[in-house]
């Protein structure tokens, strides 16, 4: 092996390093490049580190650049099969996008302890600040986003006990609703906190900063919102015999592969778009609107593929708004499933709580489903790319300022 690695956690104090080189393997008579997974020792001649970085939060693990300098790998020293490391890396991705929901919900629920602490006990204006409504919005946000993570955390976490489970979208769609979540809840408890949200010893700000990095590693958000989508629209063809004729013949088989689409985020709670299942009638409302979705889900699909065609992998604001329909719908499924699960357990009367944050969850996702549904096909996309392009060429802003107007940035 030879070449370098970057960001990789804690290596510098590892006796075990897990590393993925391409190799070069023979498929169809042709010799061509696959990762292949290998272990390593800090020991074996030809490893160094060059050293680590400082970072913005997280401080507790370290971050190191490390060197192969024509390292000589031993046989068994092969993790499965030359040539088959990716798909022992997504198996590490998807434990690692799963651990890492697990950590944003519960910092997301320790962060709504410390906001209501904190708006209970701060008095303005004689009263304490959890009694004005914007600090309510701020919670009640906070909570109903919690439930929903802790809901599709459950349902992640079934789909991992089973040996032989695919949960890579679900997994996915976990992870960027709740890293962005804990983000969200962060940067709210520094505003709630005033002042003392930006110094030490309070801990506010040292949260905010340890939360950021989520939305990076394990795939980056907007890496993870392509692969959400294009995987909605393609779906995993090796397993779906019916689906993989369509994806050779895409805009002959629109109808079935946009189906898919939808039906694969809908299928926890069914084999169907529809949710094939008894709910509460509580919940029949919601029902009703999160079936409706899919099938928006479905034509909206259908519609990019036929407007775009090959080129919809290159239309990657439009990916971002049909992944984030996705999330909403996967979430609110959850959501939903979840509830019903409470409801049988307990009945109506003891879960009033539990069914004002699903309320509040399914409404807000269903109109953030819409906007993202609304914004599809947007003929501000072609002014975003032309700002996008005069700001490259002016190599920033480009614009004389307002107060020194014989001055550019």
């Amino acid at each position: 092996l030879t070449g370098r690695k970057h960001w990789i956690g804690n290596a510098h104090r590892a006796g075990v390093i897990a590393t993925f080189a391409q190799t070069p393997v023979e498929r169809g008579g042709k010799t061509v490049h696959r990762p292949t997974a290998f272990i390593i020792r800090p020991d074996m001649p030809g490893f160094s580190v060059v050293g680590t970085v400082r970072k913005l939060g997280v401080r507790g693990s370290t971050q190191a650049e490390l060197i192969y300098d024509s390292l000589q790998v031993p046989a068994d020293h092969v993790l499965g099969a030359v040539g088959k490391g990716f798909g022992v890396a997504v198996h590490v991705l998807n434990g690692g996008r799963l651990t890492l929901a697990a950590g944003c919900t519960a910092g997301t629920k320790t962060i709504l302890g410390q906001m209501v602490s904190f708006a209970e006990e701060r008095v303005q204006f004689g009263r304490p600040i959890a009694d004005f409504e914007i600090t309510q919005r701020k919670i009640a946000r906070t909570a109903s986003d919690a439930y929903a993570a802790d809901a599709m955390l459950g349902e992640l976490a079934r789909l991992a006990e089973s040996p032989d489970g695919e949960f890579a979208l679900e997994a996915a769609c976990c992870k960027v609703f709740a890293s962005e979540m804990l983000w969200r809840a962060a940067d709210e408890m520094v505003q709630v906190a005033g002042g003392r949200g930006f110094v030490k010893p309070y801990p506010y700000e040292r949260t905010l900063r340890d939360s950021r990095i989520n939305r990076i590693f394990e795939g980056t958000n907007e890496i993870l919102r392509l692969f959400i989508a294009l995987n909605g629209i393609e779906g995993p063809a090796h397993k779906l015999k019916e689906l993989g004729g369509a994806l050779r013949k895409p805009i002959r088989n629109l109808g079935l592969i946009s189906g898919f689409a939808a039906s694969r985020i809908a299928s926890r709670l069914g084999s169907t778009p529809t949710l094939d299942m008894e709910l509460h009638d509580r919940l029949a409302g919601h029902a009703r609107h999160f079936e409706k979705h899919v099938a928006e889900l479905t034509v909206a699909s259908a519609r990019l593929i036929r407007a775009h065609r090959e080129q919809i992998v290159e239309r990657q604001m439009e990916l971002e708004r049909l992944s984030d329909m996705a999330i909403e719908l996967f979430a609110t499924a959850c959501v939903l499933a979840r509830t019903e699960r409470l409801l049988d357990e307990r009945g109506e009367s003891e879960c009033e709580y539990e069914l004002a944050l699903c309320d509040l969850f399914v409404v807000d996702a269903g109109r953030r489903f819409r906007a993202s549904r609304t914004a599809l096909q947007s003929p501000q996309d072609d002014l975003r790319r032309a700002v996008a392009r005069g700001a490259r060429d002016a190599g920033g802003y480009g614009v004389e300022s307002a107060i020194f107007p014989e001055t550019l940035p």
